[in-house]
């Protein structure tokens, strides 16, 4: 049993998106890490907001597993669509760039391709200022963005299915009830009739 896209693979997507935006080398980590201190150099911070949200039915298949031509096994596959939020922080004296930035190529042929198959951006909504101040009292210029992907998520498992059909004749009763006949449904009369019908 396998998941081709959980979050984790949904973080790198999105950091391999973020990192066409920053300058190299600048820190992109996940937020929520326990014992993961925060950079204390301009840095990216993603975050999952919420609950995935699904915004389609399963769509189910099973395949054959060929291998040199011949059919070797059977897999089933379940395919699921959501919605899901990242919102990305973005810590640096140029963070309005940087976000505004993303915001523009998320929406656009490049924000298409940078995401892989499975998990294409949607939206994001409108970036935001939102200034920190430091444990040092120091302000910390930061500026937000939610970007809001699609994702496709498929399930597999080994499974069985039939490759032909036999077809075993078996007699049955032409007429039912059994012992029915066509001659059963006529009925005969031999009285006489006049010609009033008397």
């Amino acid at each position: 049993m396998a998941l081709d896209i959980d979050d984790t693979a949904i973080y790198t997507a999105v950091k391999a998106f973020a990192a066409l935006i920053v300058p190299t080398g600048t820190p992109i980590q996940r937020g929520q890490q326990n014992r993961v201190p925060m950079p204390d150099v301009p840095c990216v911070i993603l975050t999952t907001l919420g609950v995935p949200t699904r915004i389609g039915t399963n769509a189910e298949n099973t395949e054959a597993v060929i291998v040199d031509g011949e059919i070797t096994g059977f897999t089933a596959a379940v395919k699921a669509d959501f919605e899901y939020r990242v919102q990305a922080d973005f810590y640096s004296p140029d963070a309005e760039s940087w976000a505004m930035a993303a915001e523009l190529l998320w929406r656009g042929s490049i924000g298409f391709a940078a995401m892989p198959a499975g998990m294409k951006p949607l939206y994001s909504e409108d970036r935001r200022q939102a200034p920190l101040i430091g444990a040092e009292d120091q302000f910390l210029q930061r500026w937000i963005l939610t970007f809001v992907l699609d994702y496709q998520p498929t399930w597999t498992q080994p499974t069985n299915a039939a490759t032909a059909l036999v077809i075993i004749p078996e007699a049955i009763e032409v007429f039912f009830p059994p012992g029915w006949t066509a001659d059963s449904n006529t009925t005969s009369d031999s009285g006489s009739h006049t010609a009033d019908g008397s």
